[in-house]
């Protein structure tokens, strides 16, 4: 590698006055006209695998990638960032992602709960390490506005970030990223696996397979105890692999629902070296998939199988410490589970899995918990197109959300993916108008639906609404459902009530979610009978949940309706859950009476409890009371509480008188600044919508 025109960029740097014994070094490529790749990497790692490095960036290179590497001590995140910033502005650069290699700063956030999928953990009551989330958004999405508070005393990577309330209120990323950093162990030992694992990317890059043999694999609890659900995810996969794609590609799946062996089949799959990708769904700790353990028939031990030879694993978990030893031989491995992403933590599994003997490259995983009903599968196509696994994830917004390896991996292109690719590289709205009506690939028209009206706007609601309704491919009603939402037309609960009785349990899923928070009485007459029939248990489960935020303040639903409608359903013992859920008002108990009472307590904290609760669960009969809270309140922690709560109400059909509320108080008197700034961020988010147009 020649270090060539490093000294101008390194001056810039300096310029910003980044606080750093020495300026950044910075390895500019021979060429400067390729897709630009930040290498950012500590000075002693760069030192330990200049040799694999230099093979990596030649590699890379001929695929048309132009690599710069970012070598300093990296005292904390904003150092990283600023250089990054600066390279991006250079236009010589054509920047596109970032590789993080070696001990790069780990940026644990603070106040930016809005943009995950579910972590709400309590910043005041729950000690910083585990309310903070680990992210690198930090780095590639440049809008953010940050502020730095303090390095962890404890963990020398860790350094704790607050998100300024002036920062935009969604994610929306100039760059991809992608993180390799082997944690514990001695320096020599990290620095030994991060190379080992660079050699192993390289040869990734030399020899690009096309993707041919996919494996969906579902473990402990998550959404595929609704077997309608998960087969459901199944097929919407397979719908994005496999049409148009120009080869045979075969997409098994695997359940505890309907195989008692689950983990010793995965395992015996996951070392196939025929297999391109895996999808596991499960539950999840930093360390930990959970499986579920072999289900016996009545009578019989589960190891008396003879088809099964007895497992040399543990029969409930898949641990990081087995996946460091297993010749895994999935390239590519989606971990839709709880914190197997979380890097702040010395073993994870994401972790174990690049730094394995396997041949895995590429892992996409979350750093915190996250939602179970998000559409984790949204770009399978993208990946079946031949898009690098960093272009794939740029595309994902939640903040938990990570890539850990190559973003420059990639597997080779599906011969007939042309469509999809003029849908997510064109500008035209005329050429995104015409693929979404009539291109025969159904992801390329879910994705140029999507892009067109993202860029049309409302003159796109006709065309949007259309597909929503007719079009046969459930992958385009759900981009045609987020769309509808990210519009935000004046009817939007009728559409989206409408959808409740899609043909596809995903469709409605996501139908009812929504409809249960914008929270018109209008929908409950959909919702009593998806609750009560409908084929899908999680649908059911959500209609029942969506029943209860509604309230009886706001409809016409009366108890006995409810059940009676249950009852002639003739729902099983596992389901009558459901129906209480439905049935429960504030007075007979539950979390709404629970989040009431508390609003109303003398005590200032218990007051601030039941407020945080309303921001995951807005319930339509606790909003008077709520807004009473932010009015009113002799403490100023429970009015920013409240304040900051209601911008979780964005969907609402009550956002108007919402939005007075917000704004009657910003015209009070002396108002202290946190509850201004928490107002003020909450109207913010209330025009922009969702971060994610289909999980509120």
């Amino acid at each position: 590698m020649r270090l060539t025109r490093w000294t101008a960029l390194v001056a810039a740097v300096l310029a910003l006055g980044v606080p750093s014994l020495a300026a950044p070094m910075v390895h500019a490529p021979e060429a400067t006209d390729g897709r630009g790749i930040a290498v950012v990497i500590d000075r002693a790692s760069y030192e330990a695998v200049e040799a694999e490095l230099t093979d990596w960036i030649s590699t890379v290179a001929e695929e048309g990638y132009s690599a710069w590497v970012l070598v300093d001590e990296w005292d904390d995140p904003l150092q990283v960032r600023q250089a990054v910033i600066e390279l991006y502005r250079d236009p010589d650069s054509h920047l596109e992602g970032l590789f993080l290699l070696g001990d790069i700063p780990i940026a644990m956030l603070r106040d930016a709960q809005h943009l995950t999928s579910a972590f709400k953990m309590d910043q005041v009551n729950f000690e910083r390490f585990r309310s903070s989330v680990p992210t690198d958004r930090v780095y590639d999405d440049l809008d953010m506005e940050l502020e730095y508070w303090e390095p962890d005393p404890d963990h020398p990577l860790l350094h704790y970030m607050r998100l300024e309330p002036d920062s935009p209120t969604y994610i929306q990323r100039e760059l991809y990223s992608g993180r390799a950093t082997p944690r514990g162990g001695t320096p020599e030992e990290r620095h030994a696996a991060l190379a080992a694992y660079l050699e192993r990317a390289t040869d990734a890059h030399g020899s690009p397979e096309i993707l041919d043999r996919v494996l969906l694999a579902a473990g402990h609890g998550y959404i595929h105890e609704s077997l309608n659900a998960y087969q459901a995810d199944v097929a919407l996969a397979r719908e994005q692999l496999t049409y148009g794609s120009g080869a045979a590609v075969r997409v098994d799946a695997i359940g505890q629902l309907y195989d008692n062996y689950v983990k010793p089949r995965l395992f015996r799959q996951w070392v196939d070296p025929e297999l391109d990708l895996l999808f596991v769904r499960s539950h999840g700790s930093p360390d930990i998939i959970h499986m579920d353990p072999p289900m016996p028939s009545e009578g019989d031990e589960a190891d008396d199988d003879p088809d099964e030879p007895e497992s040399p694993y543990d029969p409930e978990d898949v641990s990081a410490p087995e996946v460091r030893e297993l010749p895994d031989g999935a390239e590519m491995v989606f971990l839709d589970a709880c914190f197997n992403g979380s890097f702040a933590h010395d073993e994870y599994v994401a972790e174990a899995l690049l730094f394995d003997v396997g041949e895995c490259v590429a892992v996409y995983a979350n750093s915190r918990n996250v939602r179970q009903d998000i559409w984790s599968t949204e770009n399978l196509g993208m990946i079946r197109a031949g898009y690098s696994a960093g272009e794939v994830h740029k595309r994902v917004r939640y903040l938990e959300s990570h890539l850990l390896g190559d973003p420059t991996f990639a597997f080779a292109p599906a011969s007939t993916s042309t469509e999809l690719r003029r849908a997510l590289e064109t500008s035209s709205e005329g050429t995104l108008l015409s693929l979404a009506e009539h291109a025969q690939d159904s992801a390329a028209r879910g994705v140029a639906l999507e892009r067109y009206a993202q860029l049309a706007g409302r003159e796109a609601l006709p065309v949007v609404t259309r597909a929503l309704s007719d079009d046969p491919a459930t992958f385009v009603r759900l981009k045609a459902l987020a769309a509808t939402v990210a519009l935000a037309p004046s009817n939007l609960a009728e559409l989206v009530t409408g959808r409740i009785d899609d043909p596809d349990p995903t469709v409605r899923k996501f139908a009812v979610i929504l409809a249960s928070d914008i929270g018109d009485p209008a929908s409950a007459d959909a919702l009593i009978a998806a609750s009560a029939a409908d084929a899908c248990m999680r649908v059911r489960w959500q209609a029942a949940q969506g029943l209860n935020r509604l309230g009886r303040a706001q409809s016409a639903i009366s108890d006995d309706a409810i059940a009676d409608v249950l009852e002639c359903a003739g729902l099983d013992e596992q389901a009558e859950m459901y129906r209480e859920a439905a049935i429960r008002t504030r007075d007979e108990g539950g979390l709404e009476k629970w989040c009431i009472e508390r609003m109303g307590d003398d005590d200032p904290e218990k007051r601030r409890m039941g407020v945080r609760t309303l921001r995951g669960n807005r319930y339509q009969d606790a909003l008077p009371i709520l807004l009473e809270r932010l009015a009113t309140d002799d403490d100023p922690v429970v009015r920013e509480t409240a304040a900051e709560a209601l911008g979780w109400w964005s969907l609402s059909h009550r956002k108007p008188e919402i939005r007075a509320a917000l704004e009657a108080l910003l015209g009070q008197p002396d108002l202290p600044g946190s509850v201004r700034d928490a107002a003020l961020v909450s109207l913010r988010r209330l025009d922009d919508g969702l971060n994610v147009p289909l999980v509120p």
